[in-house]
């Protein structure tokens, strides 16, 4: 880990993916205070669970208070609605924390940093509040991809305000409207015409 801190700098965000949980844990415990390391099969998917079961009430008519939520949550990550929550957080969640940690410049992930985005009302507010009738009327319990880069801004930014309340972001001076900042910083395709 110092060889990779030494090649690619100081901020370098290193993803552990697919270890074995007693390795995952060991090596989050002997980096996370030295390195910036996440491993999001270990340290979380609950703000997804949460978004899926909250929909799926919906679809069913129930509505529920989102404490109430989060006790179902334990009960609920079991079989596949645990294997779709992983999924849909790489695709909602997941890419987004990583992406605040870099326009941060975070030097390390804190706990609190974590519970904002994968245990977060706001996020998973932001989720539900983007599938609409429609959507609930094929099924869906997650949002479509139309309006990705909004949502991915949100997250980032939530990401993003949580490092420099730590004290962990390093990009100075801190921009006063973080999710125009997030959205300024993603890339967007643009194709020159040749002809």
């Amino acid at each position: 880990m110092t060889a990779v801190k030494q090649i690619n700098g100081e901020n370098v965000l290193v993803q552990f993916e697919d270890f074995a949980n007693y390795n995952a844990f060991e090596l989050l415990v002997k980096y996370r205070t030295t390195h910036l390391v996440f491993n999001d099969d270990i340290q979380g998917t609950a703000a997804v669970d949460l978004v899926g079961l909250v929909v799926a009430l919906k679809l069913l008519g129930v509505f529920l208070v989102f404490s109430v939520a989060f006790q179902a949550i334990k009960l609920a990550e079991t079989g596949i609605a645990e294997l779709i929550a992983l999924e849909m957080s790489k695709l909602h969640i997941f890419p987004m924390f990583g992406f605040g940690l870099v326009i941060s410049d975070a030097i390390h992930v804190h706990d609190e940093m974590l519970l904002v985005v994968y245990v977060s009302i706001e996020i998973a507010e932001a989720l539900v509040g983007q599938v609409m009738d429609e959507h609930l009327a094929k099924g869906m319990i997650y949002p479509p991809f139309t309006n990705i880069k909004k949502i991915s801004a949100v997250i980032a930014a939530k990401v993003t305000t949580k490092a420099y309340e730590l004290g962990v972001a390093t990009h100075l001076p801190r921009p006063e409207n973080l999710v125009k900042y997030a959205e300024s910083c993603m890339y967007t395709p643009t194709y020159q015409t040749y002809r």
